[in-house]
């Protein structure tokens, strides 16, 4: 039993000198945190209050002095948005850790007071309104709040004027823009309706043409075979060149030939045939 309680009492000193040791180093992280952001080494500071959160996870100086640090070493002028809103949400982060672990009113309206502060430069107005009014239910009294909850709602107001501004303005060139659509596809419409009565116009005139065409020709066929026709008939109707009369040619030849032969006949009789004789009778 005595060894028992000897090694426990060993176990617990153990623990009392680790925890000793973790405050100390606790301790001398928030020192020398606080020595950089005196001398405006923000970005140091902070990584010396994360030693000491790494010690103590639940230290509330060390959390609201971080979210300090972080917020002051934003640049204000000529930066990054996007970087600039990520270093806010670190900061904001930060503050929020110190009001989870804080008991003490003051110091929680004090984180609430800075979680307004850069909710407010992010332009989350809205919840730096929330941020504002939790402030203030810590600590009534807080002038500073006070002043910044009205700076925040005029800013919240006039973001939402400029928000239905701009929501007007997109829903007026929404419209714009369907009607421009919509007058662009009756315009679209029309050329495409007046596309294809030109083309059934060209299509029915085209048609009409060969109509025609065929019709002139029809009627040069009919012409020309009404012309064949009558070269025909009046081929038919006019006499032939009269042939020559072969018959008559012979007739001719053989009066010539009797001609001759009644030539020699009267020869012969002129030379010394006798007087009685007797003519040839008449035909």
């Amino acid at each position: 039993m005595k060894k028992i309680l000897l090694q426990v009492l060993f176990l617990v000193s153990i623990t009392m000198f680790s925890l000793g040791l973790s405050a100390q180093s606790e301790h001398r992280s928030l020192l020398d945190g606080d020595k950089h952001y005196k001398s405006g080494d923000y970005s140091q500071a902070a990584e010396e209050y994360m030693r000491a959160i790494d010690e103590n996870p639940e230290t509330v100086k060390g959390h609201y002095n971080r979210g300090n640090a972080l917020y002051n070493n934003i640049p204000s002028e000529n930066a990054n948005p996007e970087e600039n809103a990520e270093a806010y949400d670190k900061a904001a982060g930060a503050y929020l850790d110190a009001i989870r672990y804080a008991e003490d009113p003051k110091i929680r309206a004090n984180a609430y007071h800075n979680l307004g502060n850069t909710y407010a430069k992010k332009g989350q107005y809205k919840e730096a309104l929330d941020a504002y009014k939790n402030a203030l239910r810590n600590n009534p009294s807080d002038r500073d709040t006070k002043r910044n909850l009205v700076l925040t709602q005029r800013q919240l107001q006039m973001q939402q004027q400029q928000q239905q501004q701009q929501q007007g303005d997109q829903n007026q060139d929404q419209q714009e823009q369907q009607e421009g659509d919509q007058q662009q596809q009756q315009n679209q419409d029309q050329q495409q309706n007046q596309d294809q009565q030109q083309q059934q116009q060209g299509g029915d005139q085209q048609e009409q043409q060969e109509g025609q065409e065929q019709q002139q020709g029809q009627e040069q066929q009919n012409q020309d075979q009404q012309q064949n026709q009558d070269q025909q008939e009046q081929q038919q109707a006019t006499p032939s060149e009269p042939k020559e009369d072969k018959s008559m040619e012979e007739v001719m030849r053989q009066l010539r030939m009797m001609d001759e032969e009644e030539k020699k006949v009267q020869e012969k009789l002129t030379r010394g045939q006798s007087s009685d004789y007797r003519s040839n009778k008449d035909w």
